[in-house]
């Protein structure tokens, strides 16, 4: 353990940082450091941290998956790179996507994911692909969930160009989150119903 922090400490980084590394990510201790090596440096290109010690502790930090410094660096660098590119997302999203861990997703699986979410919503795959830019841990969820979010809209009164107009607005709405506020609001309100009351000017609940 000793010689690993005593390698993070030779690629620039200060006590206190690998303490909040090492509380994150423990698995940056377990991993070779060669592999923990390279992903830093993956991160710091893709990221263009320009060897910035900081800025590639802040990207590692912002990061919540599981299991970061277990993964492939080459494989890494090749998904993220692939949903950057797919996407054209701007450097805003590039960070959101990275905090919600779409690099998990290979390239087919990712274009698999894109034609879904389109077939479920209603929408073309650039459309889709918008919903996904707003709101990446869409292209994370299991296969049926936003399918069963859009019957569960349809349940609550909103046709199939509401609910596709909803979503590509407001991609939350194919969050379970979102739609339980919405459901809640629904079922508490007299006034409502259908599901397009709700969303109506003459509802404020």
């Amino acid at each position: 353990m000793q010689s690993r922090v005593a390698s993070l400490q030779a690629f620039g980084f200060s006590q206190a940082q690998i303490s909040s590394l090492v509380e994150l990510h423990p698995d940056i201790l377990a991993s070779r450091f060669k592999n923990a090596e390279d992903l830093l440096v993956v991160i710091d290109k893709l990221f263009s941290c320009a060897n910035d010690i900081q800025a590639i502790a802040d990207i590692v930090l912002s990061c919540g998956a599981k299991g970061l410094f277990r993964r492939s660096p080459s494989s890494l660098y090749h998904k993220f790179s692939y949903f950057c590119t797919c996407l054209m997302v701007d450097d805003k999203e590039k960070k959101r996507a990275w905090r919600r861990g779409v690099f998990v997703i290979p390239p087919a699986e990712l274009d698999s994911r894109l034609d879904l979410i389109a077939l479920q919503l209603g929408v073309s795959v650039q459309q889709a692909k918008g919903v996904v830019r707003k709101l990446p841990q869409v292209a994370i969820l299991q296969s049926t969930t936003v399918g069963l979010h859009v019957l569960q809209l349809h349940g609550l009164g909103f046709s199939s160009s509401q609910v596709k107009d909803m979503c590509l607005k407001q991609p939350a709405y194919c969050n379970s989150v979102l739609l339980q506020l919405l459901r809640a609001q629904f079922y508490s309100c007299p006034r409502c119903q259908t599901g397009w009351d709700l969303a109506g000017s003459t509802c404020s609940a």
